[in-house]
């Protein structure tokens, strides 16, 4: 079984213009964000979860769910993306797990795949545990087990 604790803390929360150049690998996730009067970021929904190599590579304006995240925007809000960072450890197969299974449980609007059914043929049972202050909105505690 893979079992994943991701904790979205405050430095895991970047503007489009603030990305850090070289992340490693992520799970990373576009938030409809407004601002209150007291300067705290309000999370609204998630919009679209996925995995990278390089943020600021992926997540500049050439990805492709960019500018249909912009237009779900309300009004006065802002694109905010809150991201976990992998040790290097972690295998590739096991952290496309983990994307699976947070766009499962989340169903983001903007993901095309994987919003239907988690594919327990290819990665097993999962257990995924998200906190933190920025892990706002996501489901916190993910449970998937092949009956």
């Amino acid at each position: 079984m893979i079992k994943a604790n991701l904790v979205f803390d405050e430095k895991s929360v970047y503007t489009l213009n603030s990305l850090p150049a070289d992340d490693g690998k992520i799970i990373y996730v576009f938030r409809d964000t407004s601002d209150s009067n007291d300067g705290k970021w309000i999370i609204h929904k998630v919009l679209y979860i996925g995995i990278s190599i390089d943020a600021s590579g992926r997540l500049n304006t050439s990805h492709n769910k960019i500018e249909p995240a912009k237009k779900l925007l309300a009004n006065g809000h802002f694109l905010t993306f809150a991201y976990y960072k992998f040790d290097n450890s972690v295998s590739e197969k096991t952290i496309r797990a983990i994307e699976n299974a947070l766009i499962y449980s989340n169903k983001p609007c903007l993901n095309d795949n994987n919003k239907d059914n988690y594919h327990f043929e290819e990665y097993g049972n999962i257990e995924v545990h998200c906190s933190g202050h920025r892990s706002t909105k996501l489901v916190k505690d993910i449970q998937l087990l092949d009956s």
